[in-house]
């Protein structure tokens, strides 16, 4: 990967386009490689020019947060000339985004290892910390966006492949800062979340606040662990609706864009035994997942507190769980020795 400053006009004479990434709503991300020496980068491009103020205020961020190991590197961009397409250029994470990173996991694995979980844990977190932390030269950041999709995984140093394995204590890194917002301290001017619905806090409409990234990081490991998103399914949430308020409600023509936003976050343990899942959770015999560690869930869940001065913060899981996560990673690679 290369972590040298890298201009468009760089890129247009010394690089060339080897595949496209993925495409969202917003911009188009493809891998060029260097002539000469190899190197990889990843190049984001806007759509059209509707988001060229979001990719300036994204330019911003990100050279904020160049110090920060767990948060993808810019290298270089081109946000001054509204007439052609804004440019970003990122380092490349060799393993894509953890909706990617799992599928190779799994051909060796059938499950994502514990020790893997934790890194990933312990790297965010650490992300969020340095987000959250104001300095004398930014205020807080809110990322308001934070989900697997928005991870991406690297090759850790030194790292040798070894037939078609992965590795299994990559490096992590927080990605994609479209959505993220300066937080003030002033409750009065918050701005608006726009991010994901499935990993909302549940005070979301409030505003953007970090207590919001803390329960989207929870809400982004109980999704990478089960499979499924960390909300209501729809039939239980209405029942609770009409049992507490003595009524339903009507579902408009448009049902996906309704229960988005309407139905709330839940917690799932991730330590329950197969049976367990099935009795507790309802789930179906052939989704069960790995069971993971009380330790492991213990922390998980503190982030998916529903009450906001009960979750942890960002500082909070690096002091606390970090030390824990790097003695559960040392224990697991210990064992796999």
């Amino acid at each position: 990967m290369s972590r040298k400053n890298v201009t468009v006009s760089d890129l247009k004479k010394c690089y060339q386009h080897i595949k496209d990434l993925g495409k969202g709503g917003d911009a188009s991300v493809a891998l060029y490689q260097h002539f000469s020496n190899g190197s990889l980068v990843a190049v984001k491009k806007a759509l059209d020019s509707t988001s060229f103020k979001d990719f300036q205020d994204e330019v911003e961020k990100l050279k904020m947060l160049k110090a920060c190991d767990n948060i993808v590197k810019i290298l270089g961009s081109s946000i001054d000339d509204a007439s052609i397409p804004a440019t970003i250029i990122l380092e490349y994470c060799h393993y894509g985004s953890m909706i990617d990173y799992p599928e190779e996991l799994y051909r060796s694995h059938s499950f994502i290892p514990e020790q893997t979980m934790w890194k990933l844990f312990a790297d965010i977190a650490k992300a969020l910390n340095f987000l959250h932390t104001r300095t004398r030269r930014r205020a807080v950041i809110v990322h308001c966006d934070v989900k697997p999709d928005n991870i991406l995984v690297c090759r850790p140093e030194g790292y040798e492949r070894r037939d078609d394995t992965v590795p299994v204590l990559p490096k992590f890194k927080l990605a994609d800062f479209t959505r993220a917002v300066f937080f003030h301290g002033n409750t009065a001017e918050l701005e608006a979340v726009e991010g994901t619905p499935e990993y909302f806090a549940p005070e979301w409409r409030d505003g953007a606040k970090p207590p919001i990234d803390i329960w989207s990081l929870g809400a982004t490991l109980q999704t990478i662990i089960t499979g499924r998103w960390a909300t209501f399914t729809t039939s239980p949430f209405q029942r609770e609706y009409i049992r507490r308020r003595g009524k339903s409600f009507e579902v408009p023509e448009d049902p996906h864009k309704f229960w988005r936003y309407k139905i709330p976050g839940k917690f799932r343990p991730i330590n329950l035994r197969t049976k367990q899942q099935v009795e507790m959770l309802g789930t179906a015999p052939d989704e069960t997942y790995h069971r993971y560690s009380d330790t492991l869930n213990n922390w998980y869940e503190k982030c998916m507190q529903v009450e906001v001065w009960r979750r942890i913060t960002a500082k909070e899981l690096v002091d606390l769980m970090v030390p824990v996560a790097e003695r559960e990673m040392a224990r697991g690679s210990e064992e796999d020795g």
